[in-house]
């Protein structure tokens, strides 16, 4: 993004303010990790000695988020916002992460503007792993993990949780947000647009070749994504909570179904939070 003038070069500079408290804090943890291993269990109540298995199961699953990535928590920097409700300002992050080697080089300036709302997603945290849930593809109820849609390949995900859009006054507000942006998508060069449609079309040629496979797809997209850097910035998901089959999904405007005159519409752009028929109800909406 920085070669291409997307973004400030001022990002890389997160990477060691980022990387660096993470690593020190993951010895850490290992160093105590592996004294736990060595340890004795305690014999009784009064063993003071011994480790208690209430110790370990907690180290254990501390050690299960670290290696899933939902242990690694990024403070506010010029990629994370920083939330409204903490009182907190940019000036103050700054000064809280000059402490960290390779932050002081960065300037209030570099910090966003802009704020987040955490209260409005408070199990979502800031600056954490994205949680995946269950959902259905609105076109075909096929169940999919949603992470299985935030393909690591150089691209942003804006994820609209658009709520219960059966009732009108609902759509109408996911029109207008639509609305807007497209406004700022209409901003991305004619380049850009074109190289992202022929990644979609490779995609596309990926996905009904008789040997495709979920793995071989994800591959070819970040291949495709490496040698066409210019393509486009983010890519777009709904999730909806209405019962599916009470809402049409060509009500949803042309941002949220995208549509390409050679393979038509894009049907995995809309998922709903609901019940499967074979797998249950993820409650996406619940975490």
């Amino acid at each position: 993004m920085v070669v291409n003038g997307i973004a400030k070069p001022s990002i890389l500079k997160t990477y060691e303010s980022e990387r660096r408290a993470v690593a020190q804090e993951l010895i850490a943890f290992d160093q105590e990790y592996s004294r736990l291993w060595s340890s004795r269990p305690k014999k009784d109540a009064e063993d003071t000695n011994g480790l208690s298995m209430a110790a370990f199961e907690r180290a254990f699953i501390q050690q299960q988020l670290f290696a899933s990535g939902f242990g690694v928590h990024y403070p506010p920097n010029p990629l994370i916002a920083y939330d409204s409700s903490s009182g907190s300002t940019n000036g103050d992050i700054k000064t809280n992460l000059d402490a960290v080697k390779g932050a002081s080089s960065l300037s209030e300036a570099d910090y966003p503007s802009s704020s987040s709302h955490q209260h409005l997603a408070s199990k979502t945290i800031l600056g954490q792993r994205f949680p995946s849930f269950k959902v259905l593809n609105h076109s075909d109820a096929r169940c999919w993990h949603l992470a299985n849609w935030l393909i690591s390949d150089g691209h942003f995900h804006i994820l609209l949780f658009a709520g219960d859009v059966s009732q009108r006054g609902q759509m109408d507000r996911v029109r207008k947000f639509a609305s807007e942006m497209s406004k700022r998508a209409n901003t991305i060069p004619l380049q850009q647009q074109q190289q992202q449609q022929q990644q979609r079309r490779r995609l596309f040629a990926h996905h009904h070749h008789p040997n495709y496979s979920r793995s071989s797809n994800m591959q070819s997209t970040t291949q495709d994504n490496n040698n066409n850097s210019g393509g486009g910035i983010a890519r777009l998901l709904t999730i909806h909570s209405a019962p599916r089959h009470q809402v049409e999904l060509h009500d949803f405007p042309s941002l949220l179904l995208p549509y390409d005159e050679q393979l038509g519409y894009d049907y995995d752009r809309v998922f709903v939070d609901g019940e499967s028929y074979y797998e249950g109800h993820g409650r996406a909406y619940e975490g």
